[in-house]
């Protein structure tokens, strides 16, 4: 059990590097407020990777958006992937342990 929980920080951590997500500010510059593909499936990302507070910065300013650009489905995904890097980044600065379905 441990050792699937471990695994499970392990794979999130590595998405979240790999994503390679553009910076917030540089997003809000080029899409105003247009959805952003990179938080969402992956698409349009530019070379530079997020730290885990700025992928938390960058889904809490696109949720704030609301269904004035996203529908709710979507919105339930980026708040979703929002715990998902809140639990996390809980993990790792304070060593909490997450339950089962918060590593997935």
């Amino acid at each position: 059990m441990k050792n699937a929980i471990i695994i499970g920080i392990c794979v999130m951590a590595g998405a979240l590097v790999y994503s390679g997500a553009v910076r917030a500010d540089e997003m809000t510059k080029e899409r105003g407020g247009a959805k952003d593909e990179c938080l969402l499936v992956a698409r349009n990302c530019g070379g530079d990777a997020d730290s885990i507070q700025q992928r938390i910065g960058r889904l809490k300013a696109e949720i704030a958006k609301g269904t004035d650009v996203y529908t709710p489905g979507e919105l339930r995904k980026l708040q979703s992937d929002l715990d998902k890097a809140t639990n996390l980044l809980n993990y790792l600065q304070n060593n909490d342990r997450p339950t089962m379905d918060e590593t997935l």
